[in-house]
């Protein structure tokens, strides 16, 4: 191998070496917009699953109250606003519970 022959061997690492010194900074930058983007979503996944532990604990309570059997004829709009409340709040905390449970 002569000299020259070398020195363009060299040269070819050289340039070979700041390719990938630049591949690596690009894909440090993509990682650190990864671990971004997955830390918004589990804060995201904590507003939600506090959400649905608020609905559970709204609509279990008046579903159970409306279920009972204290109302009288008067009180049938009540009972059933109570159900109604009830039952659509505790659905939708227990989706939103599930949800965050899948993901």
């Amino acid at each position: 191998m002569t000299l020259k022959e070398l020195k363009q061997a060299l040269l070819s690492n050289k340039e070979d070496t700041s390719i990938v010194i630049a591949e690596l900074g690009e894909l440090y930058e993509k990682v650190k917009k990864l671990n971004e983007l997955i830390a918004s979503y589990e804060k995201m996944k904590k507003r939600l699953r506090t959400t649905a532990y608020v609905e559970l604990a709204v609509g279990v309570p008046c579903l159970v109250i409306g279920c009972l059997p204290i109302w009288t004829d008067e009180q049938k709009n009540i009972q059933n606003l109570l159900v109604g409340v009830g039952a659509a709040s505790t659905i939708a905390g227990g989706v939103g519970f599930i949800f965050t449970i899948t993901f």
